[in-house]
């Protein structure tokens, strides 16, 4: 939860007023409805102001007319009549800066009851110690298993046991401290890497960079990280050749002994790029194992954030490791999560810590998942890093 002292003159005082008022907010933004996109995908148009106005001032004002509290249904469809692509959520991601930028000034502190009631919930459908990873005892029971985003089943075969492990190498104890690295690029010049690296187990998404100039924002020990097959497909050429299946195995060495944990059963396609790689990894004798995401995990997963107002077209890859890390330790720790194009001191961020490309459209719902994150946080149930490591 986040405190802050109420002694200590008006300075604290008033620090006491923006934390509560800051957690609050959160919940205020948590509750409320989002709104919907209007036809044809979010586009309420250019305001008619008049021809003589410059594109760029047709622009912004057309911005201010959408975020007013008190656009009518006349003012709308005035907006429609000639058409600028505005964000339906542009005021929300402004609202959910401010409120993160206000908990940022608050000094969190952990509540252990409201770790272990989050953590209860989830394991009431999602535990990761048992479910996560799919294993060859689980597979054996059915002749089939359904993908998890796709409305196939997959027979099972001699071939598929063959490469999934007799039971969970995740299972055992709760880890103490554990960072879940998300790769927003909020990280660059976080200087987060060495509290990263003192966690006792660190989960990573989707083979990220982390040696050279990255190793001091974002550590360089991990001990699980995902492999989605897109990456197979467009970093390795889907990993054909002898050259490419190689440089796949000498890259991951960056990551130590680390489960590569592969949706490969998410999508149909996303089958033979997952076995590629787990084979390349053996015949290399490679330290690292691929394991593949139990698409039952993932779809009771996904119901039960659905439960709770979040349903986009798929959970982002973060908020799966989030869930799952909740289950697997003590305390967690998320660092990189920022989804918004501006940090929080209100500069200009690119997409990732390593490049700038943008999401596939539609695909998650990011700043929906944030503000969870946010009331998380200010339970205490989970700390968000939002800015500079100290």
């Amino acid at each position: 939860m986040v405190r802050v002292a109420s002694r200590g003159g008006p300075r604290r005082a008033l620090r006491f007023v923006c934390c509560a008022g800051a957690a609050l907010l959160v919940l205020l933004l948590h509750l409320a409805p989002r709104a919907r996109p209007t036809r044809g995908r979010e586009v309420l148009g250019r305001a008619h102001v008049g021809t003589g106005a410059p594109a760029g001032a047709r622009k912004d004002r057309a911005l201010a007319a959408v975020t007013s509290a008190n656009v009518t249904a006349a003012t709308a469809a005035a907006l429609c009549r000639d058409a600028v692509a505005v964000p339906h959520d542009r005021e929300r991601a402004q609202q959910l800066a401010a409120a993160a930028r206000l908990l940022g000034e608050c000094r969190w502190e952990w509540s252990e009851e409201a770790a272990r009631d989050l953590r209860a919930m989830l394991r009431s459908c999602c535990d990761a110690r048992t479910g996560l990873v799919l294993t060859r005892g689980d597979a054996a029971e059915r002749p089939g298993l359904a993908f998890e985003a796709a409305t196939k089943t997959l027979h099972v075969t001699p071939q598929l046991l063959s490469v999934l492990p007799e039971s969970s190498p995740l299972a055992g104890e709760l880890h103490g401290r554990c960072a879940v690295v998300g790769n927003s690029g909020a990280l660059l010049g976080s200087r987060c890497g060495r509290s990263i690296d003192n966690a006792d187990f660190v989960i990573r998404c989707n083979l990220p960079p982390v040696s050279g100039n990255f190793t001091r924002d974002v550590g360089n020990r991990s001990h699980m990280v995902t492999l989605n097959p897109s990456i197979i497909k467009e970093r390795y050429g889907g990993l054909h050749s002898s050259e490419s299946r190689s440089r796949f195995v000498s890259d991951v060495t960056d990551y130590g002994d680390a489960l590569l944990l592969v949706p490969a059963l998410a999508y149909v396609h996303n089958l033979l790029p997952a076995l590629r790689a787990h084979r390349a990894l053996e015949a290399a004798g490679a330290r690292q194992k691929a394991v593949f995401f139990h698409p039952d995990y993932l779809r009771r997963l996904a119901r039960l954030w659905a439960a709770r107002g979040l349903r986009p077209q798929r959970l982002s890859t973060g908020l799966m490791l989030a869930s799952a890390s909740l289950t697997l330790c003590r305390q967690v720790h998320l660092y990189g999560f920022w989804p918004l194009e501006r940090g929080p001191d209100g500069a200009s961020l690119p997409h990732h810590y390593f490049d700038d490309r943008p999401p596939r459209p539609g695909a998650h719902d990011m700043p929906q998942e944030f503000s969870h994150y946010l009331l998380l946080h200010s339970q205490g149930a989970i700390r968000l890093h939002m800015g500079a490591c100290t």
